[in-house]
């Protein structure tokens, strides 16, 4: 089950993306691991500076009709309850574990 909210279901589309789109890119022969490497790298660029974006502290402000104070809603852009420019850190580690062959 994949839990997101806001844009952050956007992490996975993007690897999809540069994953898929390097795949059909580069010849065949030299696909290898290094292809998952790269699309990690390029999703943590690309959800680094979008994540800041989307997920600054901007605040909406609202007026609770019962007791009139204002409540600050603050919208978050997430996957599986971690905010998208903190996935930056999770793929990096991820692609660079995959660049030096431990997870092939």
């Amino acid at each position: 089950m994949i839990v997101w909210s806001g844009k952050g279901i956007l992490i996975l589309v993007f690897f999809n993306v540069f994953f898929w789109g390097i795949i059909f890119l580069t010849p065949l022969e030299e696909t290898d691991n290094i292809t998952a490497a790269i699309a990690c790298y390029a999703t943590a660029i690309v959800s680094l500076i979008l994540g800041r974006k989307w997920n600054i502290q901007t605040y909406k402000s609202a007026l609770d009709n019962r007791e009139n104070p204002k409540v600050e809603i603050i919208p978050l852009s997430t996957l599986f309850w971690i905010r998208m420019e903190y996935w930056f850190w999770v793929l990096l580690v991820i692609g660079s574990l995959i660049w030096m062959g431990v997870f092939g």
